[in-house]
């Protein structure tokens, strides 16, 4: 409702739910096995009306897998993730 309150305010011009990146493509080891690529999917992806990207992931409690995959974003992206915890999210009634 946040996202959706600054786009109607002119401040946002898009909202994109649930945008995949690939974190490492797929390859064959040296053995032959093929592996499959390395994804992260974030909750929200917001361009505002000035060009500035912020990626958000909304989070009770961030897991190992995710702490990796947030480093290995930021590293292949240059964007940092912004994270909301759940308690800070107000719930619909």
């Amino acid at each position: 409702m946040y996202l959706l309150a600054l786009k109607q305010s002119g401040e946002v011009a898009q909202i994109e739910r649930q945008p995949q990146y690939v974190l490492q493509e797929a390859f064959r080891n040296a053995a032959g096995k093929h592996r499959a690529s390395i994804k992260y999917t974030a909750d929200f992806r917001v361009t505002y009306t000035d060009g500035r990207v912020e990626v958000i992931d909304v989070k009770g409690v961030a897991s190992r897998d995710y702490s990796l995959r947030k480093r290995m974003f930021e590293k292949r992206y240059g964007i940092a993730i912004v994270e909301v915890k759940t308690k800070d999210v107000p719930r619909a009634r």
